[in-house]
C-alpha cells in the first residue's frame, strides 16, 4: 500500500500535481512512533508566505536551511499524536529532506499508550480549500489508511481500530 501511495503521489510530482495532498507515514512500535510527512513544495511554499511572510527558495541550500527549524516546527504543529489525553513527546530532532517536487520531514515520538492514541492533522487545511492528508499507520503487521480534510481533522485509535 505505501508503494502505491508514494507513486501516486510521485506520479502528481510529474504532473505538476492537481491537488493538494499530502502523505503521512506512522510507524509505530511498542510506545514509539516514527512519523514521516511528504508535501509539495510549492504548497509548503506558499503557506508558509501567508502565515509566516517567509519566502522559500528552494532551489538554494543555504537560504531554505535557514528556515529547516520554522518548516518543521509548522508541520510538526499541524500533524499531531495524543495518548492518555498527552500530546506525544518529541523525541528526535525533526530531518528535513528536500527532494525534486517534494519535501520530507522525519520525526520519532514516545507515546503513552500504543493501543490507545488520536491523530490530528491540519497540514495546509488553512492554506487551500481542497487540501487532502492522508495518513497511514502501521502497527502490529497491519496497515490502516485514513483521509484527512477539512471535514475531518482527527480520529481515535484503539486496538487497531478507528473509534470515530
Amino acid at each position: 500500500m505505501f508503494l502505491g501511495i508514494y507513486t501516486l503521489f510521485s506520479l502528481f510530482a510529474v504532473l505538476m500535481h492537481p491537488l493538494h495532498m499530502s502523505v503521512t507515514n506512522v510507524e509505530i512500535v511498542d510506545n514509539k512512533a516514527q512519523v514521516f510527512t511528504r508535501l509539495f513544495k510549492d504548497d509548503l511554499a506558499l503557506a508558509m508566505k501567508h502565515k509566516h511572510n517567509m519566502e522559500i527558495n528552494w532551489l538554494d541550500a543555504q537560504e531554505w536551511l535557514t528556515y529547516e527549524e520554522n518548516v518543521c516546527n509548522y508541520v510538526m504543529a499541524s500533524v499531531l499524536v495524543h495518548s492518555k489525553g498527552e500530546k506525544a513527546q518529541v523525541v528526535s530532532k525533526p530531518t528535513l529532506q528536500v527532494q525534486k517536487e517534494t519535501i520530507e520531514i522525519t520525526w520519532a515520538l514516545l507515546l503513552k499508550s500504543s493501543q490507545n492514541f488520536k491523530i490530528n492533522n491540519f497540514l495546509l487545511l488553512d492554506s487551500y480549500p481542497d487540501q487532502k492528508n492522508m495518513v497511514i499507520i502501521h502497527q502490529n503487521n497491519s496497515e490502516l489508511g485514513i483521509s484527512f480534510n477539512h471535514h475531518k481533522t482527527s480520529v481515535t485509535i484503539s486496538n487497531d481500530k478507528i473509534v470515530n
